[in-house]
């Protein structure tokens, strides 16, 4: 016999995990549209997604989002997972933080995509202007508040003459 009932056995078994590993890494496709689509039902997740827009540690994103540290860290490890988020270290190893990957990037352009798209706007091609009560009301109605908002679209506060307008990049 020039191969063993053990080799066999082995090599199946080897096969076996490399074909589980494998289904497991491609168990599910990540879709942009589907994350956002998460991201703006949960006002948590919002909250946070605001925050990692220009990234930080778990303690700093959980204090400037609102959201409880046990809730962050679970929402910033299944961002993690799917790739959403980067996970890096600084010089103090001990110390991680996140930042949104090129998939959060995108993930962040179609939830900016859904809520310009919800408002009426005096915009441009180029830009969106919100009168400063809408701003307020989009704000409450996405659970967030309105400083979370404006950093989560990269807007800014205007003053035109007689009104105070929000105004970001489409």
């Amino acid at each position: 016999m020039l191969v063993s009932e053990e080799d066999v056995g082995e090599s199946i078994e080897s096969a076996d995990k490399s074909i589980g590993e494998a289904a497991a890494k491609h168990a599910y496709t990540i879709d942009p549209y589907a994350i956002a689509s998460e991201v703006l039902s949960s006002n948590r997740l919002l909250r946070i997604f605001a925050v990692l827009r220009l990234g930080g540690c778990a303690t700093d994103i959980s204090r400037e989002s609102g959201v409880p540290p046990s809730s962050t860290l679970r929402f910033l490890r299944r961002l993690a997972e799917a790739g959403v988020v980067e996970v890096v270290s600084g010089l103090d190893r001990r110390k991680k933080f996140y930042k949104l990957s090129d998939l959060g990037m995108d993930v962040l352009k179609y939830v900016k995509h859904v809520i310009t798209d919800s408002v009426d706007n005096k915009g441009s091609d180029k830009y969106v202007y919100v009168e400063e009560h809408k701003f307020s009301d989009l704000a409450r109605k996405l659970g967030v508040d309105v400083e979370l908002l404006a950093r989560l679209l990269g807007a800014s506060k205007e003053r035109k003459t007689h009104e105070v307008l929000y105004r970001w990049a489409r």
